[in-house]
């Protein structure tokens, strides 16, 4: 029973003693900060037990380990005693007027994770201390701090810019998205440029002025547009071919009037005598009347293509078929 008084007391004198030295580092603090009458009245130093103190937060085990006294209109300076908290995980002191430099010591406070001294009017070098918090996250923001000697410059908090760091991220997400547009641009004109010299251009046809060859004319037959062929064929797709020939193909359309086509492309008109055969050929079908040849009832030309249209009949004779292939 008596060992277990002893251990007792002894687990109280510890209390006592670890009270005491943190009390005494926070009561330092609050003085050198210049506090008035009127602020941490409650920081009383010769109670017992620190963690009843307002803007104070301690462990199971008493242990200080958060003090915050933010915008608390401060304008002294950091006392070089806090470097005794080790158990110390964030000191927040952001938004007053407190000056002068941060103490050597608080390199000491090896569980500090954040140290919040934003806004403050603090000055000189950051101690080469600090380096040994492994855990630490600066937030130095607003003050004239440099980071050293080689980098005489203001320090800037990487986590004190979230916001910054916000608008970063955002600024990435909308380069990456804007190069992938860009790049699909590219690709596109790449392939639209290869597809013309490749021929793709001679598939596609757009009806500009010009472009009609204005040397052909065969009286009464209707000339047609390519724009109007080109979408009466729909834009001389795969899946309207009727046949193939030794000429080109031969195209199944439908015009805006809901009539019923059927559009012959010419492939080898630019050969020698090709143009002078095409005319020819347009002539003798417009005026031949036989039931085994179709009525031609209108062309299509330009600089480079020749195509003629006929009615589309659903049942073509053998015959029938020949006059187009």
């Amino acid at each position: 029973m008596e060992l277990y008084f002893a251990v007792l007391a002894l687990a109280c004198l510890q209390s006592f003693v670890l009270s005491d030295f943190q009390g005494d580092a926070l009561a330092s603090l609050r003085d050198s900060l210049n506090a008035t009458n009127g602020q941490l009245m409650d920081w009383n130093p010769n109670q017992v037990n620190p963690c009843t103190w307002s803007n104070v937060m301690c462990d199971p085990n008493n242990n200080v380990v958060s003090v915050t006294l933010s915008s608390m209109n401060f304008s002294g300076s950091l006392s070089p005693k806090v470097g005794l908290l080790r158990t110390l995980t964030t000191l927040t002191l952001r938004g007053n007027g407190i000056t002068g430099e941060i103490p050597e010591e608080y390199g000491n406070l090896k569980s500090l994770t954040n140290l919040d001294l934003e806004n403050n009017r603090l000055t000189g070098q950051i101690p080469a201390s600090l380096g040994n918090l492994k855990k630490l996250q600066f937030f130095l923001t607003g003050n004239k701090l440099n980071c050293g000697i080689n980098l005489p410059h203001p320090c800037a908090s990487d986590s004190g810019n979230s916001g910054s760091s916000r608008k970063s991220k955002v600024g990435i997400i909308i380069g990456v998205v804007g190069g992938l547009v860009l790049l699909l641009l590219c690709g596109m004109l790449v392939f639209l440029y290869k597809g013309r010299r490749n021929g793709y251009r001679r598939e596609v046809f757009v009806d500009v002025a010009g472009e009609v060859d204005g040397r052909i004319a065969f009286g009464q037959l209707k000339r047609f547009a390519w724009r109007e062929l080109q979408i009466a064929t729909d834009n001389f797709s795969e899946k309207s071919v009727l046949g193939q020939g030794g000429f080109g193909k031969v195209y199944k359309g439908v015009l805006a009037d809901g009539t019923k086509i059927a559009v012959k492309r010419l492939t080898d008109f630019e050969s020698p005598g090709g143009d002078a055969a095409f005319q020819c050929e347009v002539e003798m079908i417009s005026v031949a009347v036989h039931k085994n040849l179709l009525r031609l009832i209108g062309f299509c030309t330009t600089p480079t293509e020749r195509l003629l249209v006929y009615p589309f009949m659903q049942n073509l004779s053998r015959s029938n078929l020949g006059s187009l292939f």
